[in-house]
């Protein structure tokens, strides 16, 4: 980061004291208040490049057609008889603007969506613990980072991908995503595979999917994120089925405010008239179901598949144990090297103690931790399940046996 960068209004401030006493006309006077007032909204520069002036970090920032992020620049002022801007691009390229082309500037009316997520937590607390960030912490103007006790902590910028890169003194940097930085995001959606909902008036009840983290430790995004074939049938077979978007890595000082997302989701969903509810998911997106599952929750159901926590302060032992639902299905697949094998008899002293259990542990012919997402497993295994959760029947537990 560029320490020497001036601070919010400094940018606003500077262009008003470089035109004190200089010669500029009344127009030459309205097209920089009208230009400075669009701070935060596209301008279409000159060169036909659409930009956004972020004053608060006195950055400029080069955006795509839909308004994402594509490069990154400061903004230098030189006091002079009229003003003028030099847009200093992070590939070499300065650009400048002043009286001369001001009138080619093209101001338009739309706010990139980066613009409106920052409005929403720079200068405000926290209103949770968000990776090393403690509850209290706050990002203001001009890029410092301070915690609850308002004690500098760090810097932050916003990266060209949108994402909020945060530096700690003397550590890496960490990448945040800004929808976890805002106050009550909105984390669950209708996957595009389970659209039309049926609504709490027809459907069973609705299930609530929490994808594990990929490959690279990120949480998949709701419109890219695959989802398992095992949910085709639950959808098909009358249960409506909401997918939560989360958002950043996967970290352990995390899982509590995850669950907590689901927790809110299925009370959200019991205010809209749904009667039953299944917390279900997938390696730590199961950890989070089985965390979620408290007595408070009440679940109908939860559904686990490969689920964590494979390391980390909670073992799986403890977050089986504690969860609770009235119907509670495992599944667990031999050659899982991401959350290494289960002893099968410990799984199945845990399944006794619930009220009615499902044990689908290390099926032959399907290995690996993705196996439940193919169409072998969901074609084997689909009736069995739709039976097991199905409210008109009771469970025994034997519904998979004969697969």
């Amino acid at each position: 980061m560029r320490m020497f960068r001036l601070l919010y209004p400094a940018l606003v401030a500077a262009l008003v004291f470089a035109c004190l006493g200089s010669a500029l006309s009344a127009e030459q006077g309205d097209a920089l208040n009208r230009f400075v007032k669009h701070f935060g909204k596209v301008v279409i520069l000159p060169n036909n490049q659409r930009v956004v002036f972020y004053a608060a970090m006195n950055e400029v920032w080069g955006l795509s057609k839909d308004n994402r992020i594509t490069e990154r620049g400061y903004v230098e002022t030189e006091p002079r008889p009229d003003w003028r801007l030099d847009l200093h691009w992070r590939n070499g390229v300065v650009d400048t603007l002043d009286t001369s082309n001001a009138e080619d500037l093209r101001l338009v009316d739309e706010t990139p969506p980066i613009i409106n997520q920052l409005e929403q937590f720079v200068g405000k607390r926290l209103p949770w613990a968000v990776g090393p960030l403690s509850e209290g912490a706050q990002f203001l103007q001009g890029g410092v980072v301070l915690d609850g006790a308002d004690e500098v902590i760090g810097e932050w910028e916003v990266r060209t991908n949108g994402i909020i890169g945060f530096y700690p003194p003397k550590r890496p940097r960490v990448d945040l995503d800004p929808s976890d930085l805002i106050d009550a995001p909105r984390t669950m959606v209708t996957h595009k595979s389970f659209q039309p909902r049926q609504g709490p008036e027809q459907a069973l009840g609705v299930l609530i999917w929490s994808p594990g983290a990929g490959d690279n430790g990120q949480h998949p995004r709701a419109d890219t994120g695959d989802v398992p074939y095992i949910l085709d049938w639950l959808y098909n077979d009358g249960w409506d089925v909401v997918y939560m978007h989360r958002h950043g890595p996967r970290l352990f000082e995390d899982r509590p405010r995850h669950a907590a997302a689901i927790r809110q989701a299925a009370a959200d969903l019991r205010a809209d008239g749904y009667k039953r509810v299944i917390v279900a998911g997938q390696s730590s997106g199961g950890t989070y179901s089985m965390l979620a599952a408290d007595e408070s929750l009440n679940a109908y159901g939860l559904l686990l598949m490969a689920s964590g926590p494979s390391t980390g302060p909670l073992p799986f032992r403890d977050a089986l144990d504690a969860a609770t639902a009235a119907r509670v299905a495992v599944i667990h697949f031999r050659e899982d090297t991401t959350i290494r094998q289960r002893n099968a008899m410990t799984v199945a002293q845990l399944l006794a103690r619930k009220p009615h259990s499902l044990n689908i542990f290390e099926p032959p012919g399907m290995a690996g931790h993705s196996a439940g997402f193919r169409s072998d497993f969901s074609n084997r295994f689909g009736d069995c399940l739709m039976q097991f959760f199905d409210p008109a029947r009771t469970p025994t537990g034997q519904e998979c046996d004969r697969h």
